[in-house]
């Protein structure tokens, strides 16, 4: 086990197929680190991402933020933004 924290800042978008592949791996590197926190960044999904989000960070150490950005049509600025809102709820909650 690693004696430091790790903040794990995941942006998602429609991810309902593939993100139980992402909790496991969460799961694994998570059980690594004597803590941990996991930041989602959902953004105006279709799919029930949101929900499988919510259910999993039920017993974890993680928040999800949901951030619309569908009038944002770059992919780079939508990670940047996503970027951006992890860092702020960081800053917020030292």
């Amino acid at each position: 086990m690693i004696d430091k924290t790790a903040v794990f800042c995941i942006p998602v978008k429609n991810e309902s197929s593939n993100i139980k592949s992402l909790f496991k791996t969460l799961d694994d590197l998570t059980n690594s680190f004597q803590d941990y926190f996991i930041i989602f960044v959902e953004s105006d999904s279709i799919d029930n991402s949101n929900d499988l989000i919510k259910k999993y960070l039920h017993d974890k150490k993680g928040v999800l933020i949901n951030k619309s950005l569908k009038d944002i049509k770059n992919r780079v600025s939508r990670l940047a933004i996503s970027r951006n809102e992890y860092l702020k709820y960081i800053k917020e909650n030292e």
